[in-house]
């Protein structure tokens, strides 16, 4: 059976909304801990920042940290570098 992408479409939405994807794409943007996993904020947008605009977390700009300042801020495990 064939199903009309307008359908597939709807239904991707719906999914969408029912994880909340929307509400969870404007907490990563601002900077919210949304990985609950690790209790921290998932900072890989900074990194990708080109917008210009700060992306703040806990109060501090982390757009101009470094990979290797946020992996020691946040995993708190010393560097094998």
């Amino acid at each position: 059976m064939k199903i009309k992408a307008s359908i597939c479409d709807t239904l991707s939405l719906l999914q969408a909304k029912a994880r909340k994807v929307e509400e969870m794409r404007d907490a990563m943007f601002s900077g919210e801990k949304i990985n609950f996993t690790e209790g921290r904020a998932v900072l890989h947008i900074a990194l990708r920042n080109k917008s210009g605009r700060p992306i703040t977390v806990d109060g501090q700009d982390v757009r101009h940290y470094s990979l290797h300042t946020i992996t020691q801020n946040y995993y708190k495990a010393p560097c094998m570098c």
